[in-house]
């Protein structure tokens, strides 16, 4: 009677599906005091991190909603060809090219280049400007990421300076960036757009998906077990509820791991790894989703899908004990303090976390 009492029985559904609760009863977290935001005049929106643990660098970022889901037929490919072309020669970079400016500081282009679109956004990327080299370089880029804005807003609505937001991290003055960004704000006249509206819908769906892939190592595939939730509501993402959300998905993860290795481990299945990961609201526009990845070998596939389908059978049918969940709690304490220990936050994370603050006001 008592083990009834005090178990807690986390169902998959109870662990996978959002905390859906009015706004208005939910606290809104703060900013922290090393951003600085706002809207400039002309309608771009702005964010700066002073970060002095970077000493002498500093990220810029221009982000624009709206990516190839905006696109028509017709306009198939359009918004890939703009960014290249927004590089490839502006009002204040004609003799001195974009790319020739960026090269000559140093400011190398990440995996993706300089820019990326998305589904729902474009972004264009400048890392790690040397501040030690040259004083102007942050008001040099910030020049150029004003061009790009001017250049693109003649296109309509979608380019709209309102439509845009300027990230800067690094080891600056807050102030003086704003008050030249003021300044190069004049650059780009003011239009607004037209009131872009979340087309978001969740298809209600509890059933999980498999999947396999195979590895570039021969005879090795990875099988992925995969969840999908509704997102967090706008409304919602300023506020506790997509950090709940990502407690539970860290202590799913947790539980799965220890419950899938000690079961594969039990049947004589031979793995390369377990793995468990969560991608949440602030991460994209669509779906929550949590995947279980176990990397084996093909000849234990079929008997790997069913010791991962029955694990998580099991939890759903019986939930987790005390016992369980305790040092469940207790590892995920352990994994964040191991998260946040460091001194050092790079501008790179700054950026992202602002980005998504934009996009997704998370």
């Amino acid at each position: 009677m008592m083990n009834t009492l005090y178990r807690i029985t986390i169902s998959l559904a109870a662990v996978l599906i959002s905390i859906i609760m009015p706004a208005a009863d939910l606290p809104q977290l703060p900013v922290a005091s090393s951003i600085k935001t706002g809207t400039l005049d002309n309608g771009i929106a702005y964010y700066l991190v002073t970060n002095s643990t970077e000493k002498g660098k500093a990220d810029v970022a221009l982000v624009r909603r709206g990516g190839y889901d905006m696109e028509s037929g017709v306009e198939s490919g359009t918004s890939a060809v703009n960014v290249m072309g927004s590089l490839a020669g502006l009002p204040h970079f004609r003799t001195d090219t974009p790319f020739s400016y960026l090269s000559r500081n140093c400011i190398w282009p990440g995996p993706g280049g300089y820019a990326s679109v998305y589904s729902d956004a474009t972004i264009y990327r400048f890392g790690g400007l040397d501040l030690t080299r040259s004083k102007e370089v942050v008001d040099s880029t910030l020049l150029m990421v004003f061009d790009i804005v001017g250049r693109q807003s003649e296109r309509g609505d979608r380019y709209s300076p309102d439509n845009q937001a300027i990230v800067v991290s690094g080891d600056i003055d807050a102030g003086a960036v704003l008050n030249k960004m003021n300044m190069l704000s004049m650059l780009v006249t003011r239009h607004s757009s037209e009131k872009q509206v979340d087309r978001y819908a969740w298809n209600v769906s509890d059933d999980v998906v498999y999947r396999h892939i195979q590895s570039d190592i021969p005879g090795i595939v990875s099988l992925t077990a995969e969840y999908k939730s509704p997102r967090t509501p706008l409304k919602n993402m300023n506020t506790i509820q997509p950090l709940v959300s990502r407690k539970f998905a860290m202590e799913f993860g947790i539980i799965m791991k220890k419950r899938l290795s000690a079961a594969l481990r039990q049947a004589g299945i031979p793995v390369g790894g377990v793995n468990a990961d969560y991608s949440g609201s602030q991460s994209g526009p669509g779906d929550e989703t949590y995947r279980i990845t176990v990397t084996t070998s093909i000849p234990n596939l079929n008997k790997a899908t069913a010791v991962l389908s029955g694990v998580l059978a099991d939890l759903n049918k019986n939930g987790v004990s005390p016992d369980e969940y305790r040092d469940t709690e207790n590892e995920l304490v352990m994994n964040l303090k191991r998260e946040y220990s460091g001194d050092v936050t790079a501008n790179s994370i700054y950026v992202e976390q602002c980005i998504s603050a934009y996009l997704y006001r998370a």
